[in-house]
């Protein structure tokens, strides 16, 4: 079974790879309060949203997750910094 963090990951990831940052921004809003937010959340391999940013070269996605609290200096369990 699926966490909601799963289905999190993979609307932000699909938006992020189609570079739409209306749906990022909208899911940024509705995780906020969720105890879950979007700038906090993980994939399997310790990757955060801002990783995948940074690895698609999205400057825009990156400066959103940045404003919405995403840890700057944090590292995937492969050891990637973002």
């Amino acid at each position: 079974m699926r966490s909601p963090s799963d289905k999190i990951w993979e609307q932000f990831e699909f938006a992020a790879c189609c570079g739409d940052l209306d749906v990022v921004l909208r899911i940024i809003e509705t995780t906020r309060d969720s105890g879950n937010p979007l700038a906090a959340i993980r994939d399997a391999l310790g990757e955060t949203p801002l990783h995948v940013a940074a690895i698609l070269g999205d400057a825009g996605i990156a400066e959103i997750l940045i404003r919405a609290g995403a840890e700057i200096n944090c590292g995937s369990e492969a050891g990637d910094q973002q």
